[in-house]
């Protein structure tokens, strides 16, 4: 085993980077789809970076060939999870339709084509990067399924982003499409188009290529806090009501507004900092998810100025999706009068285009704020 070989340095650095990302983002929420999501994603790139990495320190042809092998492991599996990732990213809420499943299915069918033959990888060659993989008869096949499916991937971001109601999730589309973006680009030009050309031998800046992406998505998880808690519950559809933007009024007001527009065919959610039992009870909407701020951004009960910080986020992340109308009831227990001011003008950002924003407060504090 070559301990020298510079060649494996960007893969030993990608594989510890990734196997850090699948502890924060489960480590962020594990029970959220998304974030399970994206922890598997980051699975199969530490699993490609680590098999590359030993591939390159590999002192013999039989144990190179099993890291080969394991390369292609995680380029088969890899095309259902950046489509599924894409399509709930940063939609944490939303569903992925049925034939996803069906894409993992030929991902799987192909995986067990590969363990059993040699149809996708025949053997290895050394040369000055280690020890590189011989692609068998439709090896080839594999490479365009990963960069169709992952090009698809981008296409789906790229949607996402023309349908964006936020700054916040502009910026969250941006940088993911970004990383995405550069890999492929690596990918495709240095992985790919070699073997088209005879350059078998041409090293492969794939790894190198998955740590700016990992160091771009660390960016956007620290700035943007993508792969947020998420509350999960079913809400209601229908036939959408045109009102949009922010209102902030007394909470006597405020409650029968939202039932209004949920009962008018808007998806709801409530976000309160008081008994969730109780304001559940006082809406009398069935099927609206009425969530314990606390619980999604609190911390052992209590809610620091850091943490905080983390409220515009997630009402980012709530009213993602359109036709949705969002009640934050409470919020005058967890700021004072200057961050509530500011709080406002970062909700006012949002521009939302078909989603509503009520802000429910006390009468008093109604009145302190006008």
């Amino acid at each position: 085993m070559d301990f020298n070989n510079i060649y494996a340095v960007p893969a030993a650095i990608s594989s510890i980077l990734y196997l850090l990302f699948i502890f924060l983002v489960l480590k962020i929420d594990s029970k959220s789809r998304l974030n399970r999501i994206a922890a598997l994603f980051f699975a199969l790139l530490f699993l490609w970076s680590f098999t590359e990495w030993m591939l390159r320190w590999s002192d013999s042809t039989e144990a190179a060939l099993l890291w080969a092998e394991g390369i292609m492991c995680a380029i088969i599996l890899i095309p259902p999870v950046v489509v599924h990732l894409s399509i709930l990213f940063p939609w944490s809420k939303k569903e992925a339709p049925p034939h996803i499943y069906a894409l993992y299915g030929l991902s799987i069918m192909f995986l067990a084509v590969h363990i059993n033959s040699n149809f996708f990888v025949s053997g290895v060659f050394e040369y000055e990067a280690g020890y590189g993989t011989e692609l068998g008869r439709y090896g080839i096949f594999i490479y365009l399924y990963l960069a169709i499916f992952a090009l698809i991937a981008i296409l789906v971001c790229m949607k996402h982003y023309a349908e964006a109601d936020s700054k916040i999730a502009l910026n969250q589309l941006r940088l993911l499409i970004t990383g995405f973006s550069v890999t492929y680009f690596f990918v495709l030009f240095t992985g790919l188009i070699p073997y088209f050309y005879n350059f078998e031998s041409a090293y492969p800046w794939t790894t190198p290529s998955f740590i700016i992406m990992g160091l771009v998505l660390l960016y956007d998880i620290k700035k943007y806090h993508v792969l947020l808690p998420e509350a999960k519950e079913e809400v209601s559809s229908g036939k959408p009501r045109e009102s949009r933007g922010i209102e902030i009024m007394p909470r006597e007001e405020a409650l029968p507004r939202f039932y209004e527009e949920v009962s008018s065919g808007k998806k709801g959610i409530c976000l309160t900092a008081r008994n969730p039992a109780e304001v559940r009870e006082e809406l009398d909407v069935k099927k609206v998810p009425v969530v314990d701020i606390k619980d999604v951004c609190g911390k052992h009960g209590d809610i620091t100025a850091e943490r905080r910080d983390l409220i515009p986020f997630i009402i980012t992340d709530a009213v993602m999706e359109k036709n949705t109308v969002l009640l934050l009831d409470g919020m005058e227990g967890i700021f004072t009068k200057n961050e509530f001011t500011e709080f406002v003008g970062e909700m006012k950002e949002l521009e939302m285009k078909s989603n509503m924003l009520i802000v429910s407060l006390s009468r008093e504090d109604y009145m302190n704020h006008l």
